[in-house]
């Protein structure tokens, strides 16, 4: 019952056709975010459809298109969703079992001090 949805880099008119041909069968507990958060892809019927819990943005620190886009996060959080980008987390480590989702961040397992704020 714990599925993850990987996107690649699609976009909404990849993501529309994705929707019209799934008939139903997209629901995932996790989904790696299309095209790394840009503004052209996420669209609400595709988080409606796949309903997921959790969304992993794989983007590089300071990338010059600035993502993942704030009101793009700001759509999943407006849907519940939890997110997580690999420029602050570092590498994501998921597990799905019977007990859940569990994460790990490279960060947070490979914490210096650097790391910490005041």
């Amino acid at each position: 019952d714990r599925a993850v949805l990987i996107t690649g880099d699609i976009e909404r008119p990849a993501e529309a056709e994705l929707l019209a041909h799934a008939h139903g069968d997209l629901r995932a507990s996790v989904l790696i975010a299309p095209h790394h958060g840009s503004r052209t892809s996420s669209s609400t019927p595709l988080l409606e459809v796949v309903h997921p819990r959790l969304a992993l943005f794989a983007v590089g620190y300071r990338n010059r298109f600035g993502f993942p886009k704030q009101d793009i996060i700001a759509r999943y959080r407006h849907h519940g969703i939890e997110v997580l980008d690999t420029a602050r987390s570092g590498a994501i480590h998921i597990t799905l079992d019977d007990s859940g989702i569990s994460v790990t961040t490279h960060r947070q397992s490979a914490a210096r001090f650097w790391h910490t704020r005041p």
